[in-house]
């Protein structure tokens, strides 16, 4: 039985949170605690009460009530109350009272709560050393930050986002052609940069029209909360005396919102920023002595970031100028006058056709010969395996090689930008046209008339001919609402439609949300069509329910009704039917209608559905995109330029038209034939300007599977799945089945954390499968990347849980039964340093294991981790009777602990020593490989061999300061 005095300090088994109980009040059957730290008292029966009694000793560092840290140094008993002789900081003696003692102490290192009889279950013990393993190990991998996000393994995506991800302060171009998933690839190099710390603050700039799209791929994709800024939530912060810009690490915005504001101008370059992230770069209009707003704020903020992604459909292709101040902005000392630039742009065409030869293995001819000398030296002989006298007259497939790197490494722009094309990554599917000339109501033609008649003369920007091509426009609202649908034979052209395709997917989308609400109401109606609406008037949970919805194969809505600015972002490679209610003015919004559906991973060919009225308008518009730009059958990067050059005339034209109420044959032709000229004019000279160096520099093939390779090991789903379940289950988070490979995942009724990411009251919907989570977004992919097992891995790590276990084994047959009990001891190696130079890729800090038996001896090979839990007998001991038999054992127990520190201080001296080594080695070869290549090619930064060799020095430092830490304990009987 337990003697209490008043003024004791005790613990409390059941409840550690409590704080250093002080014994309050004691009668014959009942004790009294008071536990000050949390303002609360308990009382307990005295013959069993779960309480252990706290006794600090020589050498321990204790704090005073008042905050003072003092080493004790001689412990002694005054009528059942401790008293602590010790010295302060200062150096002064001290004497202290065990009733003294901060309320506040915790027991978190394992040795004290083991003593102090705090002791875990061992399936804490096991989730502790599983997290510490899997967490260190997934943290050094090669692919982290690329594997555990909502993308689909595709090879030159992987190959781009781990070649730019792993460099320091990345400033490259992004040029793959439209739909390989630039987007995607900016993600996975913002992702990787996140987790790995090289950024934390981080700017994207877009189009107004993209915002939405980049929201949410960024959430749904990454798991990455951007702040959507625009002048309202700017002057809803200006109550702060912080610039607004200030208030969160993401923020995305519009380009426009950037431009329009000399005030948020000077505010956002103010941020402090490590990343800026800029969409749709082509547009940012140029020259020497006029730049635009928008390229000149984006201009600034590269001068104060050390980080940029610049994405563009069309690198080179549509000028050298406009290429040229694009790539000024990543390195504007060494794209610092257009003629130069030009100059070496010239002599770069020549080197691709020499390299173009070489690829299609032909003989070099003189002016290849004579370019490939001038630009390798001394090194093509030996490339080629020539003398001074011969010729290259055939090549082997090592030449090729030899010689195709030599090229790469020299190659101009080829470090900075990055282009795929659909071409050389194949795998699209074909694009069908279906048109469908319909019938324009009269009223509708009335009510255009009358439109045209109340606007400006000569008016033809795209807001003021939207209800001239978009009629219902029109009736939207009023008394008329619901008119419109009635009227239109597109309505019923769409009901049909529907009906005739039962066992189809069909998307609708079309240019308003309004739109979108009437269709939904006249489908209803109808009454034999399941149907979802997606529109940006919904919540991002309801679009994710009407995504999944129209997703599902049985019992799913056959039809999905979107609207333009409410489909941005998803993507539906499971339909291959695309039903165009109307089409919009731009040619690139009409390639993200039909992007919806054409991705890598749509396995049918796209029928592309297209009713317009029979009159002058519409049929225009449709010509227009049907034989002026080859839009609904190809995908092209240079209708936008065609649109640059021809847009006025096109809607002027279509006012035109509105207004005569006639078609004009003559000039209609002539504008489809001037596109349809420009658009192949403009196409061909893209083609000219391929550059095979620059595709192959943008994908290594060996390198991408060996990457994704890796990436599948690394997200073993059967691996994460076992340990998520063991994690769920001490943290109290309830898992149960859903759907197959999907699983409901809520808060249990003994949760023992709270706060944990995307975990909500009601329960989510989880999947470790990749597969599924691409089809289903509104499902959570748990990944080891993702928030939530992140966030619970790092509770695991940062708290005491599972730090102390007591178990029984079975003794009998072997050796192991010749001893009463072992210590098993994980130790971690601690060795802090700042996130950004990754110690962990070369100093192993999963930790170190030994196991101690009674007599001092070392017997971790003896007994492994995996032995060890194959022969427990008793993992749940009874708590009380533990306490007991560890006071009993205490002495011997930090005996055993101190033999055990001094092993691992023996390993540690070998570890550091083969860490500091690995890291030299590894660091010294890229850092020479660097210079090597900057000989050869201006591109190599500075500041990347600055780092590479600041990173070398301080690693060294960091890693040879490396300690260990006594992470777990766990003591192990023997029966028998």
């Amino acid at each position: 039985m337990n003697l209490f005095v008043v003024g004791q300090r005790w613990v409390s088994d059941t409840e550690p949170e409590l704080g250093l109980g002080a014994v309050l009040n004691v009668d014959f059957r009942v004790v009294t605690m008071q536990f000050k730290a949390v303002d609360e008292q308990r009382s307990y029966a005295i013959n069993n009460a779960p309480l252990s009694r706290v006794r600090f000793k020589p050498g321990d560092g204790v704090e005073h009530r008042n905050g003072m840290v003092f080493l004790v140094s001689e412990v002694e008993e005054q009528q059942g109350v401790l008293i602590y002789s010790g010295v302060q900081e200062d150096g002064t003696s001290i004497e202290v009272s065990e009733v003294a003692l901060s309320d506040t102490i915790q027991f978190n290192k394992p040795q004290d709560r083991l003593f102090a009889g705090l002791i875990d279950s061992d399936r804490a013990y096991q989730l502790r050393y599983a997290t510490q393993r899997f967490r260190t190990a997934k943290q050094a991998s090669a692919v982290y930050g690329l594997s555990g996000v909502r993308t689909e393994l595709l090879p030159h995506q992987m190959y781009i986002a781990h070649e730019v991800a792993q460099r320091y302060a990345p400033r490259v171009l992004l040029a793959d052609e439209v739909g390989l998933g630039k987007t995607i690839e900016a993600g996975l190099i913002l992702h990787q940069q996140l987790l790995t710390g090289r950024v934390k603050r981080v700017l994207i700039v877009v189009p107004e029209s993209l915002c939405f799209q980049w929201l949410v791929e960024m959430l749904r994709r990454f798991n990455l909360q951007f702040s959507l800024f625009d002048e309202g939530r700017c002057e809803a912060c200006e109550d702060s005396e912080q610039s607004p810009f200030l208030s969160e690490q993401l923020i995305l915005c519009s380009l426009e919102f950037l431009a329009g504001s000399a005030h948020r101008q000077e505010q956002v370059l103010a941020g402090g920023w490590d990343m800026l992230i800029v969409d749709e770069a082509h547009h940012l209009q140029w020259n020497e002595n006029d730049p635009s707003p928008e390229y000149s704020i984006i201009a600034k903020l590269a001068a104060e970031v050390r980080a940029i992604l610049l994405l563009t459909a069309t690198p080179d292709q549509l000028g050298h100028a406009s290429h040229f101040a694009r790539l000024r902005l990543l390195d504007p000392d060494r794209f610092y006058d257009l003629q130069v630039f030009l100059e070496e742009e010239q002599e770069y065409g020549t080197i691709a056709r020499a390299a173009e030869r070489i690829l299609e293995n032909q003989p070099l001819d003189e002016q290849a010969e004579n370019v490939l000398r001038g630009l390798l030296g001394q090194d093509y002989n030996t490339i080629f395996g020539i003398t001074d006298q011969q010729k290259v007259t055939s090549l082997t497939a090592d030449d090729q090689a030899r010689a195709i790197r030599a090229l790469l490494d020299r190659h101009g722009t080829g470090r900075i930008l990055f282009r795929n094309s659909r071409r050389t990554v194949g795998g699209f599917p074909k694009r069908i046209l279906n048109s469908y000339p319909l019938p324009f109501p009269e009223l509708y033609r009335s009510l255009i008339s009358i439109y045209v008649q109340q606007i400006e003369e000569n008016v033809s920007n795209e807001k003021a001919l939207l209800p001239i091509i978009r009629p219902e426009y029109l009736l939207l609202g009023g008394e008329g609402k619901q008119t419109w649908a009635t009227i239109d034979p597109r309505v019923d052209w769409l009901l049909e439609f529907v009906t005739a395709h039962p066992n189809e997917k069909i998307l609708l989308i079309c240019g308003s949300p309004q739109t979108v609400v009437d269709l939904e109401q006249a489908v209803r109606e109808h009454g034999r069509i399941r149907a979802a609406v997606f529109h940006e008037g919904l919540s991002i949970v309801q679009r994710d329910r009407a995504a999944a919805y129209f997703s599902e194969t049985e019992y799913g809505a056959q039809l999905l009704m979107c609207s333009e600015l409410g489909s941005e972002g998803r993507n539906f490679q499971f339909a291959h039917h695309l039903v165009l209610f109307d089409l919009p003015l731009i040619p690139d919004l009409l390639e993200q209608r039909i992007g919806r559906l054409d991705r890598i991973g749509q396995l049918s060919e796209i029928q592309i559905h297209v009713p317009y009225f029979q009159t002058p308008i519409y049929e225009t518009l449709f010509r227009w995109y049907d034989e002026g730009l080859d839009a609904f059958s190809h995908t092209s990067a240079a209708r936008y330029e065609v649109y640059v050059q021809l847009g006025e005339s096109l809607r002027q034209l279509l006012i035109t038209l509105a207004g005569a109420g006639k078609q004009d044959i003559s000039a209609v032709d002539t504008l489809v034939q001037q596109a349809s000229h420009l658009h192949s004019q403009l196409t061909a000279l893209m083609a000219q300007g391929r550059d095979r160096l620059l595709e192959l520099n943008s994908h290594n093939v060996k390198r991408s599977t060996a990457l994704i390779a890796q990436v599948e090991k690394y997200c073993d789903q059967a691996e994460l799945k076992q340990y998520v379940e063991l994690l769920f289950d001490c943290a109290g988070i309830e898992m149960e089945d859903h759907s197959r490979l999907a699983y409901i995942v809520k808060p249990g009724s003994h949760m023992s954390i709270s706060g944990v990411p995307y975990l909500m009251e009601e329960g989510v919907t989880v999947t470790f499968d990749r597969d599924l989570a691409l089809s289903r977004e509104d499902i959570l992919y748990l990944s080891w990347e993702h928030p939530m097992v992140a966030a619970l891995m790092e509770w695991v790590s940062g708290t005491e849980i599972g730090n102390t276990s007591v178990v029984v084994i079975d003794g009998k047959g072997d050796d192991v039964g010749q001893s009463s009990f072992f210590l098993e001891i994980h130790y971690v190696v601690e060795c802090p340093a700042p996130k950004v130079y990754q110690v962990g890729q070369y100093l192993a800090q999963n930790g170190l294991r030994v196991v101690i038996n009674d007599k001092r001896n070392d017997c971790s090979d003896q007994l492994d981790y995996a032995a060890i839990n194959s022969r427990i007998i008793d993992h749940d001991i009874d708590p009380l009777a533990m306490q007991q038999v560890v006071r009993e054992q205490m002495t011997q127990i930090e005996t055993i602990l101190e033999a055990g520190n001094n092993i691992v201080n023996k390993r540690l001296n070998e570890i550091i020593t083969l860490a500091g080594k690995s890291m030299t080695v590894a660091l010294s070869e890229e850092i020479q490989r660097l210079n090597v290549l900057k000989a050869v090619n201006p591109n190599i930064r500075d500041e990347e061999l600055v780092f590479l060799q600041d990173r070398m020095r301080s690693l060294n430092c960091y890693i040879s300061a490396a300690k260990v830490r006594v992470d777990a304990l766990r003591l192990i009987f023997v029966s028998g």
